[in-house]
């Protein structure tokens, strides 16, 4: 991981994330399994612990939501990087992803990465009550929309998905201008890669 202003050393430094424990094939958790775990990973110095969008319904094994599991791992933790690789921000409310992604990076002491991504099972929309058509329309609004409720003291904004008038996100995130963004994509995915850069 390369940072400004970084030195030649910590240029050629590689950092090291961690899948979260968030697939479980039994029930009741093993909450202590799940505690030595989070707290093991802090010793040994990980870069960052990673939870991923759990949007499918399927048998056989259950998994955690993510933003509530990164929750329970930022209190558990001072120092670890809390991501998520990625959010499916399409089949979410954005106002309410905003105003929870905003309170953990709170809770955590802006310690919060945000992976956002488009999803490539487009099967999945049905279940949500959404179309799949206008996919990437939706995504960048609310990714637009995610951003501004961050940094806007009041927010109005008119979009094709959402309208807001003259809202007010408190708290906001600790990390300023918020927390860092980081996009999901598989290779074939051109229809957003297309019309988002990093």
């Amino acid at each position: 991981m390369i940072r400004n202003g970084a030195s030649m050393s910590a240029r050629n430094k590689i950092e090291f994330g961690i899948a979260a424990p968030q697939i479980h094939g039994r029930f009741p958790l093993e909450l202590n399994e799940i505690h030595n775990y989070i707290q093991r990973v802090e010793e040994l110095a990980f870069h960052s612990i990673w939870v991923q969008e759990q949007a499918r319904l399927r048998a056989g094994a259950g998994a955690l939501e993510g933003i509530s599991l990164l929750s329970y791992v930022a209190a558990l933790t001072q120092r670890i990087r809390l991501g998520a690789a990625v959010f499916l921000i399409t089949l979410r409310n954005p106002i309410l992803l905003a105003k929870s992604l905003a309170t953990l990076d709170q809770l955590s002491q802006g310690r919060l990465i945000v992976g956002v991504g488009l999803g490539g099972i487009t099967r999945l929309y049905e279940a949500y009550g959404l179309s799949p058509e206008r996919r990437v329309a939706r995504f960048l609004e609310a990714l637009t929309l995610l951003q501004r409720l961050w940094t806007e003291e009041e927010l109005t904004f008119q979009g094709q998905f959402w309208k807001i008038d003259r809202a007010s996100l408190l708290p906001k995130p600790i990390q300023k201008p918020h927390p860092p963004i980081w996009f999901g994509a598989y290779y074939g995915s051109g229809e957003m890669a297309d019309q988002v850069a990093v």
